[in-house]
């Protein structure tokens, strides 16, 4: 097949998605830096990981591999790979261009698999992929989304019986949503459970013999593509910060979850600007779910005996993660920002349910008796069959468009919210990091940073972690990384380091992000090369600094020093 065939076989909606990708790959590699929160960090770690056995560096004499199968590798092994052959901002962006190619394209498939009249839904998957949750810097997280409805789509497809190759194919990818997130590695089980206890419970009375047995032998090969990653995960809990934790239920906070949820703050990170636009788009969101309400509603009247559909599973799966959403705690162990990844998952549902035909009304003036339709996606219709005809025809025909159209204007305006957001961190990440030039390779730097970005940038800190820019090329220990104190990251500090790691009242990184005032400046001089200060420190830290350290580089609110020895 030639170029001019692939392009002339090419539909509209196509057409579409690809130009929506290429446009939301812009911000990516137009910017220089991606101002997410935790970014910085897992790029620091990932080179960490990638060159720990590179001589040149110091990483052997601070840090040990922690190379245990916990679920959140999906982000910092591809991050190291591409590092030994780019640098790693570059990593860091094909990394992510890869999750903006793959989140619509994934959805499309999960929907062509529910039903191909919906793949135009898609579209509206695009508004997703800048979520809140990326711009935090979660990064493996992000990426099980998509394959978690990859893994969806493909199960959905093969629900009925599937043979020994289709099995391998279903435990890889739980495998890699599994190394994306526990999260969405349960929430996908779940789902799979429920769809094979649906498709079971469906087929029971009409089961006999050897269709028996083939249905209780699919139910069974899908308990053993599960099985590896459940043992994986439980492995995993039993020795982790999660086992003993208990659940805290508290409903003191559902007004303002209610409101979040309508207003879709999921997908709201900074300014303003992007608040309005989100709102925006969840208004389109909510006109797409209120005639899927409608038409599912005369469906009914028309064959209440018929009115459930294999499709509204995934709204009753919406329905659990919503409950959850405003049920469960919004951290677990040292896990966080549950509530938003059930919400976010939940969202994706809602859409999937979401149908793609107009309902015809009734019109009692045309005639008294009622005719019903064959096509029961059109439900009930008090008309004559050559008006219906030409209902259902100029429906299927308008209604896609518009829907096409409702989903483009709503995925462009989340994109300006974006481009808005990225072009005005930008300038102050180029600020923070333009004094690496004095650092030298392999010594120790502290991080200070006293600037409240939160009445600037509303719901991320983009300079929490920005001092991994200025060490992850040279080979500094960065003092600020937290990382290796969690027990889901690749690294680790060694035991018995002569560097003031070691909190008493509270943890090192708490330490640090609180201002705590048992840290002692003066204490650490032979201890680190570099202090970065970002930001008016308090008169506490302020004395420490002017007694023990003297500046070697100022540039606006950023200053470095150095200790007197």
């Amino acid at each position: 097949m030639n170029l001019r065939t692939m392009v002339h076989r090419f539909q509209r909606l196509e057409w579409l998605v690809a130009g929506l990708i290429l446009l939301y790959l812009v911000p990516l590699w137009l910017f220089q830096y991606l101002p997410t929160q935790d970014g910085p960090s897992h790029l620091n770690n990932a080179q960490i990981l990638s060159q720990y056995y590179n001589p040149s560096f110091n990483y052997q004499k601070i840090y040990e591999l922690w190379l245990y199968p916990f679920p959140n590798w999906l982000a910092h092994a591809p991050l190291a790979a591409l590092m030994g052959f780019v640098p790693p901002l570059i990593a860091e962006k094909i990394l992510l261009s890869i999750y903006v190619i793959v989140f619509p394209l994934a959805f499309i498939y999960f929907l062509s698999a529910l039903d191909p009249a919906k793949k135009s839904l898609g579209l509206f998957s695009f508004v997703f992929i800048y979520n809140h949750l990326l711009i935090k810097g979660f990064y493996s997280f992000a990426f099980s989304i998509p394959l978690a409805f990859l893994c969806l789509g493909y199960y959905w497809k093969h629900r009925n019986g599937f043979n020994f190759w289709q099995l391998l194919i279903i435990t890889g990818l739980l495998l890699l949503v599994y190394f994306g997130h526990m999260v969405t590695y349960l929430i996908v089980i779940g789902s799979i459970a429920f769809i094979a206890v649906m498709v079971f419970l469906s087929q029971w009375r009409n089961l006999h013999g050897a269709a028996l047995r083939r249905a209780l032998a699919t139910m069974e090969l899908s308990l053993v593509s599960v099985m590896p990653t459940l043992l994986l995960l439980v492995n995993y809990y039993s020795n982790s910060s999660f086992d003993g934790v208990k659940l805290n239920i508290n409903l003191s906070h559902t007004p303002q979850l209610l409101n979040d949820f309508f207003s879709m703050n999921v997908l709201v990170s900074f300014s303003k600007y992007q608040g309005w636009t989100t709102q925006a788009v969840a208004w389109v969101m909510a006109v797409i779910f209120l005639i899927t309400l409608v038409l599912r509603l005369s469906q009914f009247r028309s064959k209440p005996v018929h009115f459930f559909k294999f499709g509204d599973g995934f709204f009753c799966l919406f329905l659990i993660l919503f409950v959850l959403y405003l049920l469960m705690p919004d951290a677990f162990g040292s896990g966080n920002y549950l509530k938003e990844r059930l919400i976010l998952l939940g969202f994706l549902f809602l859409l999937a349910w979401c149908e793609v035909s107009l309902p015809i009304l009734p019109d009692r003036a045309a005639t008294d008796t009622p005719v019903y339709s064959n096509n029961p996606s059109l439900g009930i219709a008090f008309l004559n069959e050559e008006r219906m005809a030409g209902l259902q025809s100029k429906s299927k025909r308008i209604y896609p468009v518009i829907l096409e159209l409702m989903c483009v204007l709503a995925v462009l305006l989340m994109l300006a919210g974006v481009y808005n957001s990225f072009e005005t961190v930008e300038p102050v990440l180029q600020e923070y990091v333009a004094g690496q030039t004095v650092i030298r390779p392999n010594t120790v730097l502290l991080p200070l940073n006293f600037l409240n970005v939160y009445k600037y940038y509303n719901r991320v800190n983009p300079l929490l972690h920005a001092d991994h820019y200025l060490t992850m090329t040279n080979g500094t220990i960065d003092l600020g990384n937290y990382e290796p104190f969690d027990d889901y990251f690749p690294v680790r500090y060694k035991t018995g380091l002569n560097l003031p790691i070691y909190g008493n009242h509270m943890s090192w990184p708490d330490m640090l992000h609180y201002h705590d005032h048992s840290i002692k400046l003066c204490n650490y001089t032979h201890m680190i090369d570099y202090l970065l200060v970002f930001g008016d420190p308090d008169l506490y830290f302020k004395n420490d600094i002017l007694r023990c350290y003297t500046p070697l580089y100022i540039q606006g609110t950023e200053r470095i020093y150095v200790p007197k020895r």
